[in-house]
C-alpha cells in the first residue's frame, strides 16, 4: 500500500475508472493512509484488533506484519482507506481486558494540509469556518 499523494502539501485523490463508470460516477472522497496506533497493549497488536479498532472509521487495506515478539517503535501501523469528507479521528477508548478502558491515539503518516480545529483535510485554520466564527478563541 502506498501513502497519500500530495502536491505542495495538498491531498491529491485519484479515481480508478471501471468499464461501466461515467464521469458523473467519479467520486473523490476516499484516500489511503498509513495510520500509527499508539498506546495499544503489546499483546493486542494483531490484525483482529486492528479490525475492531477501525470498524466504524476506516476500511483496512493492510496491517504491517511483524514477527512474534518483534515490535518496531511504539505503535502498530495499519494501512487504511479513509472517507476524507469526514473529520479525522484522533483516537478512541479501548477495553484493555481490565476494569479501566485505555486511550488509544492515532497518528496519520504523510498527512496533507490539515485543519486542527475541525479535523478536515485540504485547508487550514485560516479557511476554517469554526476558526473564523470564533475569532480564533475556541
Amino acid at each position: 500500500m502506498q501513502g497519500p499523494r500530495t502536491f505542495d502539501k495538498y491531498l491529491i485523490v485519484l479515481y480508478q475508472l471501471v468499464a461501466e463508470a461515467t464521469v458523473d460516477n467519479a467520486t473523490f472522497d476516499r484516500s489511503s493512509f498509513w495510520v500509527q496506533i499508539h498506546g495499544l497493549q503489546l499483546r493486542r497488536t494483531s490484525m483482529e484488533n486492528a479490525a475492531v479498532i477501525s470498524q466504524t472509521m476506516w476500511t483496512i487495506e493492510c496491517v504491517e506484519e511483524l514477527e512474534i515478539g518483534d515490535y518496531r517503535g511504539r505503535c502498530m501501523r495499519v494501512g487504511v482507506n479513509i472517507d476524507i469528507t469526514q473529520p479525522l479521528c484522533r483516537g478512541r477508548m479501548m477495553s484493555g481486558g481490565g476494569p479501566n478502558p485505555q486511550w488509544v491515539s492515532f497518528q496519520y503518516e504523510w498527512l496533507a494540509i490539515f485543519d486542527y480545529w475541525c479535523g478536515l483535510l485540504n485547508y487550514d485554520e485560516k479557511d476554517c469556518k469554526l476558526w473564523l466564527d470564533s475569532n480564533g478563541r475556541l
